[in-house]
């Protein structure tokens, strides 16, 4: 499974520890309190929540990351069970909650986050089951140009009605 790499993560307000609060963390100093809750993978953004709510043009209400980023779901994974892993995880990063850390926060009216528990032990942050990624071709706030890739990777919609759009035909392959 996938490691998500440390300079990655960012803290509870969304913001990667600088390099010296990382520092300061592993060699035990006050700084400790900036470990962080989520890695986001390569890219991650710093924001004010873990996962909230925002407006993706046309798309509408969609979850981001704190700072921004859109999040998606894969049609071929089942509930609370991740199938993309190994070189499908490089291209969608999995939204994993820090090691010690054991609930994902959500902003505002974000309501349904969980997690699902990958072989490894990490978590991955799911919402209403549906395990959580970024898309590496997302590099700021805003974009969703991972929107139907290969017609089976979708933004995540709050409502519950448009959250899922499940495939009748196997994709073949991990749709990137």
């Amino acid at each position: 499974m996938p490691t998500p790499d440390a300079d990655t993560r960012i803290d509870r307000s969304g913001n990667r520890p600088s390099r010296l609060a990382r520092l300061a963390a592993v060699g035990g100093g006050a700084l400790l309190a900036l470990t962080v809750p989520l890695s986001l993978g390569a890219g991650a953004s710093s924001g004010s929540s873990v996962v909230k709510e925002a407006t993706v043009g046309s798309l509408g209400k969609v979850l981001v990351t704190g700072g921004g980023l859109t999040l998606y779901h894969f049609t071929q994974d089942t509930k609370n069970t991740a199938t993309c892993t190994g070189g499908c995880a490089t291209e969608w990063p999995p939204l994993f909650l820090a090691k010690g850390v054991k609930t994902p926060v959500g902003g505002p009216g974000v309501k349904g986050l969980g997690t699902a528990k990958w072989a490894d032990g990490k978590l991955q942050v799911t919402f209403h089951g549906e395990p959580l990624y970024r898309f590496v071709g997302d590099t700021a706030a805003g974009q969703a140009k991972g929107e139907n890739v290969g017609g089976t990777w979708f933004v995540v919609k709050t409502t519950a009605a448009t959250t899922t759009k499940k495939s009748s035909a196997p994709s073949g392959g991990y749709g990137y």
